[in-house]
C-alpha cells in the first residue's frame, strides 16, 4: 500500500538560481493569463456557435514560446504545468467548486511553478536538490524520515524573499505495531495550559495567535506612518510578512 507526502523545505539558490527561479515565476504567471485571455476572446467571438466553440483548438505552450522566444529560458515542463492549471481551474468552475478563472496579478498571486517528475529527472542528494534549468540546489535540510519515489516539485518564493522546495512522494505505507502501553498524565494548570507526566509544555494556538495579532498591529501603524518607497518602509514591510508567514 502506497501513499503520498510532502516534504517544504527552504532551499538557497545562488543569485543565478534565484534569477532564473524568478524568471520562470514570471513565465508561467504570463503562459496563464495569455491562454486564459485566449479563452476568453474565444468565447465571445463564438459563443453562439455551440459545435465551433467546443473544436476549438487553444495555443499550447509550445506556440506561446515561438510567438514569445523569452519563454524559451524557462523550464518547459513548468509551462506546461500553468495550461494543466488552467484547464483545471475551468474544470473546477464549471464543476461549480469553484469561481471563474482570474488572471494572476504579480502582487497578489502565489508566487511559484510546478515541476513533474520526467525520466527520474528530479532527484536529492547531498543535502541538495537537482532541478530544470537551476541545476543542484542547497537544501536547508533533509527530514530523517524522507523516502520514496519523488513525483513532483514546487517552487516558490515569499514575500520575505525566501526561496522553498515542495516535494511529492510516493512512499510504501508500512503499519507499526504498538510496543508500549504507556499512560501519559496530563496537567491542566495556570502557568503553563497543559503539562504531561514526562515534564512536556504545551501552549494554546490562540495565545500565541494574540501575540502574533498584536504584532501585526504594531507593524501596520509603523509602515502607515512611513514615506512610500523608502527604505525603512520596505524593510518594514519583509517585517510584517514575516510575522504573517508565522500565523499561517
Amino acid at each position: 500500500m502506497n501513499r503520498n507526502k510532502a516534504y517544504k523545505i527552504r532551499i538557497y539558490p545562488n543569485q543565478r538560481q534565484t534569477k532564473q527561479i524568478n524568471r520562470t515565476i514570471g513565465c508561467c504567471r504570463f503562459v496563464f493569463n495569455q491562454m486564459l485571455a485566449e479563452r476568453k476572446e474565444v468565447y465571445e467571438r463564438l459563443k453562439a456557435d455551440i459545435e465551433s466553440l467546443k473544436s476549438y483548438q487553444y495555443k499550447t505552450e509550445k506556440q506561446l514560446k515561438a510567438k514569445f522566444p523569452f519563454l524559451a529560458a524557462s523550464s518547459s515542463r513548468a509551462l506546461q504545468q500553468s495550461r494543466i492549471n488552467l484547464e483545471r481551474a475551468y474544470q473546477n468552475f464549471f464543476a461549480k467548486r469553484s469561481g471563474f478563472p482570474k488572471f494572476k496579478a504579480k502582487k497578489k498571486s502565489a508566487e511559484s511553478y510546478r515541476e513533474p517528475q520526467v525520466n527520474n529527472f528530479l532527484q536529492v542528494r547531498d543535502g541538495r536538490i537537482k532541478l530544470l534549468k537551476l541545476g543542484w540546489v542547497k537544501l536547508a535540510y533533509l527530514p530523517k524520515d524522507f523516502t520514496g519515489q519523488i513525483k513532483s516539485v514546487t517552487v516558490s518564493r515569499t514575500k520575505t524573499n525566501e526561496y522553498y522546495v515542495s516535494i511529492l512522494t510516493e512512499q510504501e505505507l508500512v503499519l507499526k505495531k504498538r510496543e508500549s502501553d504507556d499512560i501519559i498524565g496530563l496537567d491542566l494548570g495556570l502557568t503553563a495550559f497543559c503539562i504531561t507526566s514526562k515534564g512536556e509544555f504545551f501552549q494554546p494556538i490562540q495565545a500565541t495567535l494574540r501575540r502574533l495579532e498584536k504584532k501585526v498591529k504594531f507593524w501596520h501603524r509603523k509602515l502607515s506612518r512611513q514615506v512610500k518607497g523608502s527604505q525603512r518602509r520596505e524593510r518594514t514591510r519583509l517585517k510584517l510578512n514575516k510575522v504573517y508567514e508565522q500565523m499561517r
